[in-house]
């Protein structure tokens, strides 16, 4: 039977009486030393995935006027097309709602070529965190004796005191507190 004995990271959550007698059933030198972290709290509270998630927001924002001007231009042009009908002959007509219709394809292909470099940006930068999460993970474990991490999301209950994601959160901070993201609208592969 293995039981769980936490010692010098401040996670000790059993007596020194019920630790000794933990250890007594161990293999000599053998200890199980557990944590856990919540990435969910971690996304929310680290100040990296905050100022990551604000240049986004604002990109976002920055689109959505763009495509909102650019989706007026076009509610004009079909109030245009159709004072036209009375007027253009048919083939004048087709020609004009085909480029009318050509305006439209153009503008969804550029939204989703955006929605698509957003997703590329997305899925780069949280790379770029993960890997340094990454290694802070490995030296707090190195540090703290840990040969088990656990994600907080894949267990039913754990006592806070195995939760080390505000030691982890404290690191990447002062590891890398901002991150620049770049413009998915700028993108060699968008074009207007």
């Amino acid at each position: 039977m293995l039981s769980v004995v936490l010692i010098d990271a401040g996670l000790s959550t059993t007596s020194n009486a019920q630790q000794k007698t933990a250890a007594s059933k161990q293999p000599a030198g053998q200890q199980l030393i557990i944590a856990y972290i919540d990435n969910k709290f971690m996304l929310g509270n680290a100040a990296v995935f905050k100022d990551v998630n604000a240049q986004v927001q604002k990109f976002r924002a920055a689109v959505q006027s763009d495509v909102r001007s650019e989706e007026e231009a076009l509610r004009k042009a079909t109030e245009d097309l159709k004072r036209k009908r009375q007027v253009l002959s048919a083939d004048a007509f087709d020609a004009e709602r085909e480029r009318y219709q050509d305006r439209v394809a153009a503008l969804q292909a550029r939204v989703d070529r955006i929605q698509k470099e957003f997703a590329r940006s997305e899925q780069k930068i949280l790379g770029k965190v993960r890997g340094v999460v990454n290694e802070i993970i490995k030296d707090v474990s190195k540090e703290l004796n840990l040969i088990l991490i656990l994600r907080r999301r894949d267990m039913i209950f754990a006592h806070p005191s195995l939760d080390i994601t505000k030691l982890i959160i404290a690191r990447l901070d002062k590891k890398m507190p901002k991150l620049k993201v770049p413009d998915p609208r700028n993108s060699r592969t968008l074009g207007k």
